[in-house]
């Protein structure tokens, strides 16, 4: 989870996930040369940001890549770090109501992680 402080002092989520969340963090998300060949919302909330900081709920290296995908998409909702329409799709019934305009538009991510072409049919889970 990425969270990002604008300028005006708004928050802005993102949820990802890495295998190897250094090499993530530092190689990627930290090189203006990798951000600038790989635009996307979560880049441009970085470089608008004044600061950020890194959330890491899990630090198990050996999570299957179903479980983290789950986790993703846990962090994603649970930290709000969705698009509005994204994140009422997946609040329970009613709870998407109780948030206010500001806090629906908090999400960095374009859609939800689960929608992201990842098949659970090809991962074996002990």
């Amino acid at each position: 989870m990425i969270v990002h402080q604008l300028p005006e002092g708004t928050l802005r989520y993102y949820s990802g996930q890495a295998i190897d969340v250094h090499y993530r963090i530092t190689k990627n998300h930290c090189d203006n040369g990798y951000r600038s060949n790989n635009p996307s919302l979560n880049y441009w909330f970085w470089d608008a940001s004044e600061d950020g900081f890194f959330l890491t709920p899990v630090l198990e290296k050996n999570l299957a890549l179903p479980l983290m995908n789950l986790l993703e998409q846990w962090t994603a909702i649970v930290f709000r770090g969705l698009q509005p329409k994204e994140l009422e799709m997946n609040l329970p019934a009613g709870a998407y109501e109780t948030l206010s305009e500001e806090e629906r538009e908090t999400g960095a991510g374009l859609t939800e992680p689960l929608k992201q072409g990842i098949s659970f049919s090809n991962w074996w889970v002990s």
